[in-house]
């Protein structure tokens, strides 16, 4: 399938209205487990629109380095859908932890001032059936859990909501 995301190379929106069916229908068809991670960069306000590119890109790299060749990563608006097949919830659980620390490994800088910039992470994961009997019910209900979802960082970030340091200041 075509449609890859000119920023991340991980597949457009259009992946949600097509490819996904074909997902949803050989798990039913072999009743297996369909696992979503649903990935959500968190960014301070004042350094969003110079800093989301950046981060988007290195998220979708982190996707790609902690996912099986058979897992799709979707760029989703703002956020990263990652679709892993023959899944179970543990599975997913593992994969949404380590692609949170390959990406708190990382440290941002502002292109132009050079300040390290503490980016979070949130995760929320969910799998088909146990959590939705239908894509439209998956979907809905991850972007509902991604809200309520705690930030996660480590590394070399901060949790956005974190006060900036006095260095950052001066």
């Amino acid at each position: 399938m075509e449609g890859k995301d000119r920023l991340t190379q991980l597949y457009t929106e259009e992946y949600l209205r097509m490819g996904l069916d074909q997902e949803f229908m050989r798990s039913r068809r072999f009743s297996r487990d369909l696992a979503f991670i649903l990935l959500e960069p968190v960014i301070p306000a004042e350094a969003r629109a110079d800093m989301l590119y950046a981060v988007l890109k290195f998220l979708a790299k982190s996707v790609e380095a902690q996912t099986r060749q058979i897992d799709t990563g979707v760029r989703w608006g703002q956020q990263i859908l990652v679709v892993l097949p023959e899944t179970v919830r543990d599975g997913a659980d593992r994969v949404g932890e380590k692609i949170g620390e390959h990406f708190a490994r990382h440290t941002f800088t502002h292109p132009d001032s050079g300040v390290v910039i503490p980016v979070g992470l949130k995760v929320t994961v969910l799998v088909f059936p146990t959590d939705g009997s239908d894509k439209e019910t998956i979907l809905y209900n991850l972007r509902e859990n991604i809200q309520a979802a705690e930030v996660k960082s480590g590394g070399g970030n901060a949790p956005a909501e974190a006060p900036p340091t006095e260095a950052a200041n001066s």
